[in-house]
């Protein structure tokens, strides 16, 4: 970009060429644009082996979704709590996203039928307390999802007698902040 090759017309095809090959590929109106572009072909990545664990943590930071969900239900206290992490990627990286269960121990895969996307899911207590929360906190999420994670942790932390009705009621809960 120094050099501002992508200001010419050579260097804005090879822009438009790249932008074919990644996931959805152009829009109506640039293929219209572009008619001749060659999508540039995507690198076979034939080892989807996880290697590094801090490779996981700072894709989690650009790809990772920490959820908490706070419902009414038919319990003692009124609510329930649900938390749960999902990585979602293209269906062309299922195996990438089935590797994670092998590295992590724990979660399963999805791949709805109806969408172009699957994922990764880890919503068991038990493996978000012993191998989701020690994994993280060994290998940092950085950046802005730090906050998001240091929320879902809190709110996996709250002990059994937190009112969570009143954090409900007042629509505080963890989970409610996107950092």
């Amino acid at each position: 970009m120094c050099q501002k090759l992508h200001l010419t017309e050579e260097g804005l095809q090879k822009l438009v060429a790249i932008k074919a090959s990644i996931n959805l590929g152009l829009s109506t109106k640039l293929k219209e644009s572009f008619p001749n572009v060659i999508p540039v072909k995507r690198p076979l990545i034939k080892d989807k082996k996880i290697q590094d664990p801090y490779w996981l943590a700072g894709f989690t930071s650009g790809d990772g979704h920490l959820f908490v969900d706070l419902y009414k239900a038919k319990t003692k206290t009124g609510f329930n709590v649900t938390l749960s992490f999902r990585l979602y990627q293209h269906n062309r990286d299922a195996e990438l996203l089935q590797s994670f269960i092998n590295f992590l121990g724990c979660g399963r895969y999805f791949a709805p039928s109806n969408k172009n996307s699957s994922y990764f899911i880890v919503s068991n207590f038990s493996d978000i307390d012993t191998k989701l929360i020690p994994f993280f906190d060994k290998y940092n999420i950085l950046g802005v999802k730090a906050k998001d994670y240091d929320d879902w942790k809190r709110a996996w932390l709250r002990p059994k007698n937190y009112s969570w009705k009143r954090s409900f009621n007042n629509k505080r809960h963890y989970g409610d902040s996107k950092n």
